[in-house]
C-alpha cells in the first residue's frame, strides 16, 4: 500500500497532518486478514523532533465483521486513538521495537504505516463480536437463524450419547 508509505527525511521538524482512506481493498492486500470489508478514516499527526517522531492517531469508520451469536455480517463502528512513537538512528536498536516504540536504523528514510493501521483495527474489536442492541435493550441478531440454533440445541438435548451414559453411573 503506496499510500501508507511517509518519506519522513524531507519533513522539516513541526507538526504535519496526513489523511488516509482505508477501503475494502486495504484488507484485501493483507494476507490473511481477518477483516473482509470496511471504511475506515484515519487522520494522522505527526510530529517530527530530533531523532524521534510521535505519531497521534484517529480512526473513524467501520468494518465488517461476522457476529459469533447468529453469523451475520454486520458493520462494526470503529472511533479509536492510537499512539506510536518512533525513533530513528538508534545504535543497535533496530531490531527491539515494542507496541510503543519503533526503532528504524539511521539510514531509513520512509515509514510504512500498513501493519500498524491493520493491527489497530484488528485490535479494536472485542473478544465476543455480537451485534449490538437496539434502543430498546433487544438484540439486532438475526432472528430466524437463533431460532433453528435454539431449536437444534433443544434437539440435541434430548438425546444423549451412549457411550457417556456408562460414566454416569460412576460417582466420585
Amino acid at each position: 500500500m503506496k499510500d501508507l508509505v511517509i518519506n519522513f527525511v524531507g519533513l522539516q521538524e513541526g507538526k504535519h497532518d496526513f489523511q488516509f482512506e482505508i477501503t475494502d481493498e486495504f484488507f484485501e492486500s493483507i494476507e490473511y486478514s481477518e477483516i473482509p470489508k470496511g471504511q475506515v478514516a484515519v487522520d494522522l499527526i505527526l510530529e517530527k523532533k530530533p531523532g524521534m517522531m510521535i505519531l497521534n492517531f484517529t480512526f473513524k469508520g467501520f468494518i465488517q465483521v461476522t457476529c459469533d451469536r447468529c453469523a451475520d455480517n454486520f458493520n462494526f463502528p470503529i472511533d479509536q486513538q492510537d499512539k506510536l512513537v518512533v525513533k530513528v538512528g538508534g545504535k543497535g536498536e533496530e531490531g527491539q521495537s515494542t507496541e510503543e516504540v519503533l526503532f528504524l536504523a539511521a539510514g531509513e528514510y520512509q515509514l510504512d504505516l500498513t501493519h500498524f493501521i491493520y493491527e489497530t483495527l484488528q485490535l479494536t474489536l472485542p473478544l465476543k463480536i455480537v451485534h449490538p442492541v437496539d434502543a430498546s435493550g433487544k438484540s439486532t441478531c438475526n432472528q430466524e437463524i437463533i431460532k433453528k440454533l435454539e431449536q437444534l440445541s433443544n434437539s440435541s438435548n434430548d438425546k444423549t450419547d451412549p457411550r457417556w451414559d456408562i460414566l454416569k453411573s460412576f460417582s466420585n
